[in-house]
């Protein structure tokens, strides 16, 4: 699922190559002379997200919408909503904050959407310590039980493999458009494993204790395990050029699910596709379903 903290300033995903020098040696330190407090280290240090800072034109945007809450396992998750119509949900990704998506936020009202998201819990505004995709997709349930289903739903990175789990769940939405989204959430653990150097038993044991928590294996959380049984329309937006999630995931969300078309890009990264005229004309047209551009 999500990774560690110690990732670079502009990943949204917990891609990272190595962890410093003293953490990775006080780790396995800890973990020869106590093992589960080791494994409570571990599951800290990947289930905290990063936060990133907030820009003030994201800032305008949100001061303009409807203030919410949400409570999700006691912790105050904050929302903001604006426009009337149809509901389309913003869910942004992992170390990420729903200033993100901002962009798409006028004109998707223009478009006659009432337009809805939140910061999952230890991101953005809202409060807590750790966060998972479990943490998302009760954030999700407690969405719906608030204002209804939606309509359709708009995801970038992480959040799409909430948006994922959602559906699997029973999220009624008509229309999903994923922006880079994960397909893969083993290859975070890898990551997470080589960038703290654990030994086989030190990731064992991390695994054990992190499932323990979640009440669930981490396979339960596989998007791509999930796509082939949702008949949901999607449309995938992915750029070639994408560092933090490669294209290939995408590209594997198409093969697997029935009823979804990718578009690729170029040059956008992995997280300019949220705010680029282009990914957003095709986002709105595929929304109200006009043909693509």
């Amino acid at each position: 699922m999500e990774a560690t903290s110690q990732h670079p300033k502009n990943s949204t995903t917990g891609r990272s190559s190595r962890a410093p020098q003293w953490l990775r040696s006080g780790l396995r330190a800890v973990d020869f002379v106590a093992p589960t407090l080791a494994q409570r280290l571990m599951q800290r240090l990947y289930f905290k997200p990063g936060r990133l800072p907030l820009k003030p034109a994201q800032a305008a945007v949100l001061e303009k919408g409807t203030r919410f809450e949400l409570e999700v396992n006691g912790v105050p998750v904050v929302g903001r909503a604006w426009g009337e119509g149809r509901a389309v949900w913003l869910v942004h990704g992992w170390g990420g904050h729903l200033g993100q998506l901002t962009p798409l936020v006028e004109p998707l009202m223009a478009s006659g959407f009432r337009v809805i998201g939140f910061d999952w819990p230890a991101h953005g505004a809202s409060a807590g310590e750790v966060s998972s995709l479990l943490h998302a997709l009760k954030s999700l349930k407690q969405l719906e039980t608030l204002v209804g289903a939606p309509y359709g739903v708009v995801a970038h990175s992480f959040g799409a493999a909430a948006t994922t789990l959602a559906l699997k769940n029973g999220l009624a939405a008509q229309r999903v458009v994923y922006q880079a989204p994960v397909a893969r959430l083993r290859q975070y653990i890898e990551r997470f494993s080589s960038a703290m150097e654990l030994t086989p038993a030190m990731e064992q044991r991390f695994i054990s204790g992190a499932e323990a928590w979640l009440e669930a294996p981490f396979s339960e959380f596989e998007p791509l395990k999930d796509v082939a049984s949702i008949r949901t329309p999607a449309l995938i937006l992915h750029s070639r050029d994408d560092q933090e999630v490669t294209v290939s995931d995408g590209e594997l969300l198409v093969a697997n699910w029935p009823g979804a078309t990718l578009r690729v890009s170029e040059g956008l990264g992995h997280r300019r596709i949220v705010s680029d005229p282009e990914c957003i004309a095709q986002t709105v047209n595929f929304l109200v379903n006009r043909p693509e551009p």
